[in-house]
């Protein structure tokens, strides 16, 4: 199934810092920064987006700042990894 974005959406990289060191799965261990596509239509969507998924986590978030991602499309990306791909996202033909 191909995807494609809703106009005036845009793929961000949101780089969150924790207040805390936290245990990440997947074998990467301890730390306090991770990285977090979402899908939305401004920088400071993107990072409210991120900071309120961890926060729902109960990790406190220290900075949270994101960029628009000009290499990556919404075909390259894991559906369940994306913040947002539901609501910005489409199927396309």
């Amino acid at each position: 199934m191909k995807y494609q974005l809703k106009s005036g959406l845009s793929i961000f990289l949101v780089t969150v810092i924790f207040e805390d060191t936290v245990h990440v799965n997947c074998g990467q261990g301890f730390t306090d920064t991770v990285h977090r596509y979402a899908i939305a239509d401004s920088k400071s969507v993107a990072e409210k987006l991120a900071t309120e998924h961890f926060e729902r986590q109960g990790l406190a978030v220290r900075i949270s700042d994101g960029f628009e991602s000009t290499r990556t499309t919404v075909n390259s990306l894991i559906r369940k990894d994306v913040l947002g791909f539901d609501a910005g996202v489409t199927e396309s033909a």
